[in-house]
């Protein structure tokens, strides 16, 4: 018996019914670039996407940094010319900056492959985008021509007519609207008769005989006055330099010096005093790639927590929070990153936490201390550091004694964190620049409140792939832990590394340690026989 409920389309139904699929992928991927997780392509760029999070200084930054470091793996290297350009570009990102990558990619030598000019051609397309946006007209004109080179005559996909849009938008000087409403309509009709593919040459030779039709007809087409490049000092100067040495005061005076057997008293010698706001001045690219080099199943995550200081006066991160299976080093990860940027982290394990100590216990109590938070500041005598909770998935989420994801959310607002009341100071501090990253295996025990306001990460398991780096890392770790030298405890070498290759197809990199401390042992066994 057939089916009464399934439904057939005809051929123009499944026509539409695919561009509209087309159409809500793109809008996903419109939103994940506009919300900072994804870097837009070139060819999106043209046509009309926003940059990273809707600014063009996260963008260029970001995609400096993701050249460097692809460059790493890339058999065919850039210039080194190209390559410090880039990082001038991913740690001080300007217009001046953009100028430069474009210059040392445009110089090319003619015993060099077309594959390697094409590579280093789409580094002056992408800055000449860059630019244009910055009102540069010259690249304004190579933007335009960049659109009609990417238009396609033969493809449906929406994203290829919204390039051929701005390209007329670029080229004609009218709004999305009318080109829309108006051009569009007989230029596609014009396309039919002709049967031409729409070149730029083509569309170019469309344009022109369609104005000269609309100054017959008497109608107005002028075009917009060139724009005065003087007043953009923006461009010419690129970002303001940051303020000498800022500072933040993060208790307020006391009035009277606090009992030595009280919270108050610990905090007494920072209290009305300002204390600098540690500032990153090294290479960002160069954190990048060490730590894509470490962890390079997260390069992406890696990539997107960095992007936090493009523009930043001083180091301050978004609340973040780490998701991924147990093992794939989420943890020493975060403090591998604040460690990298100059900052003293500290370690809280939210699984043994069943109360809102978090935040402080109240004055009242003997065992009264201040928040971790303010704890972490006085360590590290810095406005700013890193707090990382660990499996914050785990904190108790009884309310008897307080909660500790209640308690954190008022740390993650900007405004509530400026002025939080502490407990056993009975004091508001400021906690606003203290940056906060969290770890977890899932989305379950995380309040929705607190998931509204960290951004989610995920942190992938590590391949087979990944091995090298794996084993690498955890030697490292061991001799560390052992205080050996890297003669005594050497890295594995090819034998060893196939061995654990045989049991581990990917996963947690702890049983990858057990295997490699087995190994140490072994070691260690042989060499007293001998």
């Amino acid at each position: 018996m057939p089916d009464r409920y399934t439904f057939k389309l005809d051929a123009d139904e499944a026509t539409f019914a695919a561009h509209a699929e087309k159409c809500v992928k793109i809008d996903t991927e419109r939103h994940m670039v506009r919300s900072g997780l994804t870097t837009p392509t070139t060819a999106q760029l043209l046509a009309g996407y926003p940059y990273r999070s809707g600014d063009i200084v996260v963008d260029a930054a970001f995609w400096a940094c993701t050249l460097q470091s692809d460059n790493t793996y890339d058999p065919i290297k850039l210039p080194k010319a190209v390559i410090q350009a880039l990082q001038d570009l991913g740690a001080k990102p300007s217009r001046i900056a953009i100028i430069r990558v474009r210059q040392a990619a445009q110089r090319k030598r003619p015993e060099w492959g077309d594959h390697y000019k094409a590579r280093l051609q789409e580094i002056v397309d992408r800055c000449n985008v860059y630019l244009a946006s910055l009102l540069d007209t010259e690249a304004k004109r190579e933007r335009t021509r960049l659109g009609f080179q990417h238009f396609n005559a033969g493809s449906d996909h929406p994203d290829n007519a919204e390039r051929l849009i701005f390209a007329i938008c670029e080229a004609t000087g009218h709004d999305y609207e009318r080109i829309v409403d108006e051009y569009l309509p007989r230029l596609w009709l014009h396309a039919r008769v002709k049967r031409m593919t729409l070149r730029y040459e083509d569309v170019e030779r469309w344009l022109t005989e369609y104005r000269i039709a609309l100054k017959l007809k008497g109608e107005n087409d002028s075009l917009p006055e060139p724009v005065d490049l003087g007043d953009f000092e923006m461009s010419a100067q690129g970002i303001p330099a940051p303020p000498a040495a800022p500072t933040r005061v993060v208790v307020p005076e006391m009035k009277k010096k606090p009992r030595t057997d009280s919270a108050a008293y610990a905090f007494y010698e920072i209290a009305g005093k300002p204390l600098p706001l540690v500032r990153f001045e090294g290479d960002l690219g160069a954190v990048l790639r060490e730590l894509c080099e470490r962890w390079p199943w997260a390069s992406e995550t890696i990539k997107t927590i960095l992007m936090d200081l493009v523009g930043s006066q001083w180091i301050r991160l978004r609340p973040t929070l780490l998701l991924g299976p147990p093992g794939t080093g989420k943890s020493s990860l975060a403090l591998a990153i604040a460690r990298a940027l100059g900052l003293v982290p500290t370690l809280y394990n939210a699984a043994g936490n069943s109360d809102g100590s978090f935040i402080g216990t109240n004055a009242q109590w003997a065992t009264a201390r201040g928040s971790v938070s303010l704890q972490a500041l006085l360590r590290a005598q810095a406005a700013n550091t890193v707090v990382i909770i660990d499996e914050i998935e785990k904190a108790g989420t009884s309310r008897h004694n307080g909660n500790m994801q209640d308690g954190l959310i008022p740390m993650l607002e900007p405004t509530t964190s400026r002025c939080i009341l502490d407990p056993a100071l009975e004091l508001p501090v400021d906690l606003s620049e203290v940056s906060y990253l969290a770890t977890a295996n899932g989305l379950d025990g995380i309040s929705s409140p607190l998931l509204d306001r960290l951004r989610i990460l995920h942190v992938p398991e590590p391949g087979p792939e990944h091995l090298p780096v794996v084993a690498k890392q955890i030697v490292a770790d061991l001799r560390r832990e052992r205080n050996a030298s890297e003669q005594w405890m050497p890295d594995l070498d090819g034998e060893e590394i196939a061995m654990i290759a045989q049991h581990w197809k990917g996963g947690s990199m702890r049983a990858v340690r057990r295997m490699i401390e087995t190994i140490v042992a072994g070691r260690e066994a042989f060499a007293q026989r001998h």
